[in-house]
Parts: C-alpha cells; sequence; structure tokens
C-alpha cells in the first residue's frame, strides 16, 4: 500500500500538469470569461493579462511561460490554495466543498443501489442460466448499457414528475423533477422523494454492468473442481454459493467495482445539470460555460484523485479476498 500510494504521488502530478497545459491553451484561455463582455476594451484585456501574471517576461515564449506558471499554481495548490473562481465569486476549493457534500450523497446512494441489486441480478441470473429469468434480467442489463444518460433523465421527468402513474383507488406516483429539497428545514422523506429519479439515472448503467460481469464471473466459478468437490462432500447449495463461490468470483467484479466509482462521479455531471441538484457536477457544468479554469482544475484534480484512489482500494480488496495475489 505503501508503494503504491507514492507511486500514485508522480501520477497525480502529470495528470496536473497536463490539466493544466490543455485548460490554459483552450480559446481564450483563462481569460474567456472577459472577452465576451462588449464593454471590455483591449487595452483592459492588457492589463488584466498583466494583473494575473498571463503576460510573459520579454525574451521568454509563452510555452516556457506557461510552465512557470504551472509550478506557481501547483506551489499554491500544495499549501491548499487552488485559486479564485471568476464564476462563483469565491475561493475553488470553498466552492467545492461546499457542493461536494451533495454529490456525493447522490453518488452514495446510486453506488449502493446498482452494487445490491446488479450483484442479486448476476447472481440470480447465474444460479439459473439461459432460463426465462436469466433472458429477462440479461435484456434489461442490455437496455440499461446503452440508455443515453440525458435522453432517459428526460423520460423519467415526463413520466413521474409531470404526468404521474395512476394507482387504483385514485392514487398516483409522482416525484420531484428536479431540486434536492423542497422545504426550508431538512425532511426525510423529502430528500428520499428527490433522489428517486436522479439515483435510478446515475446507477442504470452500473448496474447492467455490475449484473453481466457478476453472472460470468460465478457461471466460471461454478465449474470449478473445488466447487464440484464442495457439493460431493454433501454441503448445502446455499453454503457451496456462498462461502466457497461468490467470495472467489468476487475478484474480477472488485475491478470493475472500484473503477467505477469515479465514473459515477464523473456522470453526475449529466444527472446533476437535468435535475437542477446542486452538487459538484453541476457546479462544473456551469463553470466549463463560463470558461472558469481555476474551478476546473479543482473539479478536475478530484476526480483524478477519486482514480487513483479507486486503483488502490482495487489493490486492497484483491488480497482480502485472495492472499495469495502478491503485488510484486
Amino acid at each position: 500500500m505503501v508503494r503504491r500510494t507514492l507511486q500514485s504521488i508522480p501520477l497525480l502530478l502529470l495528470i496536473s500538469f497536463i490539466l493544466y497545459i490543455i485548460l490554459n491553451n483552450a480559446p481564450g484561455g483563462p481569460l474567456a470569461p472577459y472577452l465576451q463582455n462588449p464593454h471590455i476594451t483591449p487595452a483592459d484585456i492588457a492589463r488584466l493579462k498583466a494583473n494575473l501574471g498571463l503576460t510573459p517576461p520579454a525574451g521568454v515564449p509563452d510555452w516556457l511561460w506557461t510552465i512557470v506558471r504551472y509550478f506557481k499554481w501547483l506551489g499554491q495548490v500544495l499549501q491548499g490554495n487552488f485559486g479564485y473562481s471568476t464564476s462563483n465569486s469565491q475561493p475553488v476549493l470553498q466552492a467545492i466543498l461546499e457542493r461536494l457534500p451533495a454529490t456525493l450523497e447522490l453518488m452514495g446512494a446510486s453506488f449502493i443501489l446498482s452494487v445490491v441489486v446488479g450483484l442479486a441480478a448476476g447472481i440470480f441470473s447465474a444460479i439459473k442460466p439461459y432460463s426465462f429469468s436469466d433472458y429477462f434480467i440479461t435484456t434489461l442489463a442490455f437496455f440499461g448499457q446503452s440508455m443515453p444518460v440525458f435522453w432517459f433523465a428526460l423520460m423519467l421527468q415526463l413520466l413521474f414528475a409531470v404526468h404521474g402513474i395512476p394507482l387504483p383507488f385514485g392514487y398516483i406516483i409522482q416525484t420531484p423533477s428536479a431540486g434536492m429539497s423542497s422545504m426550508d428545514a431538512f425532511n426525510l422523506g423529502d430528500r428520499l422523494s428527490h433522489l428517486v429519479l436522479p439515483v435510478i439515472v446515475l446507477s442504470l448503467l452500473s448496474l447492467a454492468l455490475y449484473s453481466r460481469f457478476m453472472r460470468s464471473s460465478l457461471l466460471e466459478v461454478m465449474k470449478t473442481d473445488y466447487m464440484r468437490t464442495a457439493a460431493a462432500k454433501g454441503l448445502d447449495f446455499p453454503t457451496i454459493l456462498f462461502k466457497h463461490g461468490l467470495k472467489n468470483a468476487l475478484i474480477p467484479v472488485v475491478t470493475i467495482l472500484a473503477l467505477s466509482l469515479p465514473g459515477v462521479l464523473g456522470g453526475a455531471i449529466v444527472t446533476e445539470t437535468i435535475f437542477a441538484w446542486p452538487g459538484a457536477g453541476r457546479m462544473f457544468y456551469n463553470a466549463l460555460q463560463q470558461s472558469d479554469i481555476a474551478l476546473m482544475m479543482g473539479y478536475l484534480l478530484i476526480l483524478a484523485f477519486f482514480v487513483v484512489f479507486s486503483n488502490l482500494l482495487a489493490d486492497v480488496l484483491y488480497a482480502w479476498l485472495d492472499p495469495r495475489v502478491k503485488y510484486d
């Protein structure tokens, strides 16, 4: 773990350098929000470039000055200063920390739902392969993997929030279409009703993926010699399945589970924007529209950290599931 953690430090530095170069060389660069203002003159742009340290000294090429600016920025980041957001008018770290709990709430709920339902569906399909239930779950999995997130989100809003689903005795299933809460004070029922649609949308792709991997992995394990030996010893089927089979079948699935965590965070950008969820993903979308480079850099660095952390978590889970796994 120590070795893998130390290896992740230069990786994160390389990612931050690439992101900094790309974003600062985008059309307009850091001054893109000001270039859209018709009242700002070229003299104002020149003065802003000088004040922000974007103008290189005499004789220094632009590409070299960009690298120098990156190391200055990195020095500030190591001190906890991620810069100032032009779209939120507040420090970047403060803006992200204010929005991150809402994203983690949405991401955590969707991850738990997708893991529980996806693995259960995969196990059920593996127990009864090529049955009607298996074909039904497989069809739903292909539906989940191929469905565009933005379209599915709009259809759910139209069905559940706009029209509602009628039930007997005059009841109608209707959920909120957007936002995080309808009340000033916290109310658990109100919060859960706002979570329903975005959680379904965000967990759809992962749920389908987990069920397919769980099914294929468990089917391979059930054909192994030690599973047949356990059955020959007279053990009941639940013991064979959960004690001997499931733990070994989870080893390849762990990779998908761990590496999908950053994907859930990245997918929250579209979901939060459609459902007006006040999280970091929606904040990133607004920053992208307004070319807020400092805020985009902060969010993308957090996303990169999640990717590296997920890889480290997968390595730890490997060793727990199978002590024979060694890392040289």
